[in-house]
């Protein structure tokens, strides 16, 4: 995964099916947090790149984030959809009950389940292993428990309701009436709190595991299994029975029960017919969507299924009643592991806690578009040479994105611009700046979004101290006495779910990585994780002026390794525990050329035929390359293959989907007076381009040229970042160069 992203990147789409439509689901499924392994990284980074345990309910917040209950991670975490950023708002990580009264990220907690906020936009969640559910203050954001004991059982009706016995309950909804309904799944009773009051009361339920029978009043009507609610709005509630296998609405105002799926017996199927009749499969997750369709978590089925009011149909959304993880892209063909978590938007977006994949997985609203459709406007930030690499992420907190590029950055929306340290005199055509690229990242871990600032090849490098509130000049610290290579890489190489910066080092002559510290970072140097062996600077990728590096599982063995147009350094099972074997290629047009002098290497099947090719372009001339892989995983060697060659001084390419279909694109474009206007094409006119993938299995990949031309004049240095600058969805492009700082927004 490339964590130069640091954003969310372009999201698709919700299919709306009538009752005799059988067609497949359009548009697609994206991973927005999570990479299948159950663990606790990644807050104050980009959400695509953390990792995620057990993720069970999903919400929006009034703020326009997503929340997320982690259940092996014991937390509440935030994704700003905005910003791509992950950050936990509740829960330590430990399990437990303790922390009411004071902060609520220094609370313990034990099972969080599901998440909900009320009108003044206090969080509330249940967790069921402490049988209670708790609130957030969302202005001062100390935790307390406004339900249950903490012990299980079954009391306290009549009485305040912390003071009440709740036992395993598993899902929470908050009305516009001033009451919380809590699925007291154990006790086979929905209970409501009357939140001003503080007062417990049975709502409905009897605690018998008996069928519900339709139209029935709420008092003296059992219910098999109340697992999951939502309000709908308009006095009304719908429920998911789990044991029952069936869904419910609930006339708050007429006290009844009215079923609207689901035939009680455990199964799956019905799809495009009566919901009435369909089988479900233990649903777990309930949402109330958009012109009163109701959206499923089917656990057990591992699908996400639909019921439209206006037919009265029940239609599946996500998976295909199989149990795996993926792959994003096609929804029916994304198969889903026992997912518990689901929210829609008013959009129709389907937000889903992919549970046994620890994965949160986005359904969008609108189909993929043709390449045709992408189109692009500049935003013209600066004239001035500022830099030769770029940065976006919310430096303020105030919701929107910034662009940083060298020392200063950029406030959106209306992109003022301030100070980092004091600005330097940087002219086009004598000369370079003191900055070839920018990652960002919450360093320190204090919220506040960090930057690393990689100056001239072969110097020192720093991360700068964001100041917060205080404002000024961000505080310099040192990383490392050197980074060699002219495209370093922010990765994530050794699979623990956090990113590296993976470069060459001089005078060590070794290719290695420093890890990002911990909440205290350290005071002097950083340590330094060497994967190679001492040799030769132009032939291992150290020489200050080296010319490519790329992060990737070239033999598909499961491991990130490190390449460049010299050969690959196999990742062992233990990054850490030996120097990494390397395998020696040459990578260039043929036997007698020198290896290609390349930017960014990607690494993916791009033939569809089972082993890992590269692609990558030219630094100082003209070109943009695959090499196909003929030697197979176990032996990997590689043929030179020609993209495109219009452009020249393609000093850095980017990796992402820009049409939304599933499949990574490439962007590039001229770096303007690389060499100072003496390299071939130097003089040409500045070009951006994207290039659409298009795989087919058993043939050679074709890579469709697109010229921006929106870009023209603009060009890449020797880094730049595709990303959502604006929040819309679409990916963007930010450009720090010779040329100024330009951003190209994506349009449709």
């Amino acid at each position: 995964m490339n964590y130069r992203h640091a954003s969310l990147l372009t999201l698709l789409s919700v299919l709306f099916l009538s009752a005799a439509d059988t067609l497949p689901a359009a548009g697609r499924v994206v991973t927005w947090a999570g990479n299948g392994k159950a663990a606790y990284t990644g807050d104050g980074g980009p959400a695509t790149s953390a990792t995620v345990g057990g993720p069970f309910g999903v919400s929006l917040g009034p703020d326009g984030a997503l929340y997320v209950c982690e259940i092996n991670n014991h937390c509440v975490r935030r994704i700003d959809r905005r910003t791509g950023l992950i950050s936990t708002v509740a829960g330590n990580g430990k399990a437990g009950y303790a922390g009411d009264g004071g902060p609520a990220t220094r609370a313990t907690c034990n099972e969080p389940y599901e998440v909900r906020f009320d009108a003044a936009g206090n969080m509330f969640f249940v967790e069921m292993q402490n049988h209670l559910v708790r609130r957030v203050d969302a202005r001062t954001h100390v935790i307390s428990t406004v339900a249950g004991t903490g012990k299980p059982g079954f009391s306290g009706d009549g009485g305040p309701a912390t003071r009440a016995r709740l036992k395993v309950p598993h899902s929470i909804a908050l009305d516009d009436r001033g009451n919380l309904y809590i699925c007291d799944i154990g006790n086979h009773r929905i209970r409501r709190v009357d939140l001003k009051s503080g007062i417990i009361s049975t709502f409905a339920g009897t605690g018998e595991k008996k069928p519900t029978p339709d139209g029935a009043p709420l008092r003296g009507t059992p219910l098999n299994g109340p697992r999951a609610l939502d309000y709908a709005g308009d006095g009304q509630l719908v429920l998911a029975l789990r044991e029952g296998n069936a869904v419910y609405r609930i006339n708050l105002d007429k006290q009844t029960l009215h079923h609207v799926a689901g035939t009680g017996q455990k199964g799956f199927s019905g799809h495009g017919g009566d919901a009435k009749k369909a089988q479900l499969s233990g649903p777990k997750g309930i949402a109330a969507g958009p012109n009163g369709d109701i959206y499923l978590a089917d656990t057990e089925s591992h699908t996400i299924r639909v019921i439209r009011k206006t037919t009265g149909t029940i239609h599946t959304l996500v998976g295909d009643g199989k149990m795996a993880d993926g792959p994003d892209g096609t929804p029916l063909k994304c198969r889903l592991a026992r997912p518990h978590g689901i929210y829609v938007d008013a959009k129709s977006r389907v937000y889903i806690g992919d549970s046994s994949n620890h994965r949160v997985r986005v359904l969008e609203d609108s189909a993929a578009v043709t390449a045709k459709q992408v189109g692009w406007h500049r935003l013209k930030l600066d004239e001035r040479f500022r830099a030769e690499g770029v940065a976006v992420f919310d430096v303020n907190r105030d919701g929107f994105n910034d662009v940083i590029a060298g020392d200063v950055w950029y406030a959106g929306p209306k992109w003022t611009v301030h100070e980092i340290r004091k600005p330097g005199d940087f002219v086009a055509g004598k000369g370079y700046s003191n900055c070839f690229a920018m990652f960002g990242w919450d360093v320190n871990r204090d919220g506040w979004q960090d930057v690393f600032y990689i100056g001239f090849p072969g110097d020192p490098f720093h991360w700068y101290q964001n100041p917060g509130r205080k404002g000024g000049h961000w505080k310099q610290h040192v990383v490392w006495s050197s980074i060699c290579n002219e495209s370093p890489e922010f990765e994530d190489l050794d699979g623990d779910g956090w990113p590296e910066l993976i470069f060459g080092s001089q005078p060590e002559s070794q290719m290695g990585y420093v890890k990002l510290p911990g909440s205290t970072p350290p005071a002097g140097k950083w340590p330094f994780q060497a994967i190679s062996r001492k040799g030769d600077p132009m032939k291992n990728g150290t020489f200050k002026y080296y010319h490519g590096l790329g992060v990737g599982d070239v033999n598909r063995d499961g491991r990130a390794d490190v390449v460049i147009p010299h050969g690959w350094w196999e990742a062992p099972a233990k990054p850490t525990s030996a120097t990494w074997e390397f395998h020696p290629l040459h990578l260039a047009k043929d036997a007698k050329s020198a290896p290609v002098k390349a930017a960014n290497i990607y690494v993916d099947d791009y033939d569809l035929d089972g082993d890992n090719d590269l692609v990558m372009s030219s630094a100082h001339t003209f070109g943009v390359w695959w090499f196909e892989n003929t030697g197979g995983n176990q032996q990997p060697k590689f043929t030179y293959h020609l993209i495109h060659e219009t452009n020249s001084q393609t000093h850095a390419m980017e990796w992402v989907d820009i049409t939304g279909n599933g499949t990574r694109d490439l962007v590039t474009g001229k770096r303007f007076f690389a060499h100072n206007g003496s390299d071939p094409g130097g003089r040409d006119p500045v070009r951006m381009y994207w290039y659409e993938v298009r795989k087919r299995r058993g043939q050679a990949p074709r890579f469709v040229p697109h010229e921006i031309t929106e870009g023209l004049g603009t060009g890449v240095g020797t880094q730049f970042l595709v990303t959502d600058v604006n929040g819309d969805g679409l990916s963007d492009i930010a450009l720090s160069n010779k040329k100024g700082v330009n951003i190209l927004l994506q349009k449709r």
